[in-house]
């Protein structure tokens, strides 16, 4: 898993990371964003390249949990969402070559987005990758059957 990387969309604040499930001969990569603004069951990402071209992510599934808040005016409970969002080897070679100009993202009767004017998402996803990869390529897979 990679490092959250914090961004501000229209006033609302999420969080990206990266996530692989190494099944072995296969892996899942997922673009995980969270934030205490509801993301909706149906939710779009849309990740506008640097070359105009769109990628769109549709999501796989949201969780919502309950975070507690301690503030000067008390103990309260907010929730909190976590949207999975399947990503691709093209998608990651898209952004490693073009970068992110913009990303947009569907609430529940509307969309957040943010244009970036450096490749700074972009270039974090491009740079989680790497690193989980080098971490996948030095761990031993080892089978269930395996010294049983």
């Amino acid at each position: 898993m990679s490092e959250d990387y914090e961004c501000d969309l229209d006033g609302a604040e999420y969080n990206f990371l990266i996530k692989v499930f190494d099944y072995g001969t296969y892996k899942d990569w997922i673009l995980l964003v969270s934030s205490y603004y509801q993301i909706p069951d149906d939710a779009k990402l849309l990740i506008k390249l640097r070359n105009d071209e769109v990628i769109t992510l549709n999501v796989d599934n949201v969780s919502v949990g309950e975070v507690d808040v301690t503030s000067s005016f008390g103990y309260k409970k907010i929730d909190h969402y976590a949207a999975v969002f399947p990503i691709y080897l093209s998608h990651f070679d898209k952004i490693a070559k073009f970068g992110i100009k913009k990303v947009r993202i569907s609430t529940p009767y509307s969309y957040r987005d943010k244009t970036f004017i450096a490749n700074l998402l972009g270039s974090h996803i491009t740079t989680s990758k790497k690193h989980i990869d080098k971490r996948l390529a030095t761990t031993r897979h080892k089978s269930i059957d395996e010294d049983f």
